[in-house]
């Protein structure tokens, strides 16, 4: 994008509702290239609207459902997966309050993008 176009100026949104953390507060651009700003991203960064960059990013990364507008639930409880030949920790599942599954909870930089989707996709 041209840092010199009038459209990268970003514009308040108001939320869709009182307590909704999904719907970006400052917008900016137009069509397909209009963006959102992600306050929840450490150094907080614009993603793209219309090609679901946002919507993936909210959902995944951060754990808040578009439909309600407020965080997934989380894990009723954790389990440390240890190696059985070493005792090393390997990483964690965590333990579903809606279907009392244990799923994978990755340990790594996409922490609790598993949970986040089986959240958003089994468990609605």
């Amino acid at each position: 994008m041209n840092p010199e176009d009038t459209s990268l100026t970003p514009e308040e949104q108001a939320p869709r509702f009182e307590g909704d953390i999904y719907t970006s507060h400052l917008v900016r651009g137009h069509g397909n290239k209009r963006e959102g700003w992600c306050g929840f991203c450490i150094s907080g960064r614009w993603l793209e609207l219309k090609n679901s960059a946002f919507w993936y990013d909210k959902s995944f990364n951060h754990g808040i459902n578009i439909t309600t507008g407020r965080t997934f639930s989380g894990p009723a409880t954790f389990l440390t997966l240890n190696c059985f030949r070493c005792d090393e920790k390997q990483g964690w599942e965590a333990l579903c309050n809606t279907c009392n599954k244990w799923i994978p909870f990755v340990s790594s930089n996409k922490k609790g993008i598993t949970w986040y989707r089986h959240d958003y996709k089994v468990c609605k």
